[in-house]
Formats: structure tokens, C-alpha cells, sequence
């Protein structure tokens, strides 16, 4: 899976549990813009 930023965790939960083994964040300028609130979860 290719995503430009990290998912939050109920969306990490559901990436994992449907199976998917690889997850790649393309854009370290969107990993930086994530917002505080979700930074926590990462």
C-alpha cells in the first residue's frame, strides 16, 4: 500500500488486519504536515 502520509491508528488497525504487509509513506514533507493530534498515534 502507497500512501502520502501515516494513517491514524483505526486506519493502521484496518490495513493490518485486512491483510496488507507493506505500507510506504512516499512524502516526508506529509509525515512532517501531520497534524499533532494524530502524531501520537503514529
Amino acid at each position: 500500500m502507497v500512501m502520502p502520509w501515516l494513517p491514524f491508528i483505526q486506519c493502521a488497525n484496518a490495513i493490518i488486519t485486512s491483510g496488507i504487509k507493506q505500507h510506504l509513506v512516499i512524502h516526508k514533507q506529509m509525515v512532517e504536515r501531520t497534524d499533532d493530534k494524530w502524531k501520537e498515534e503514529l
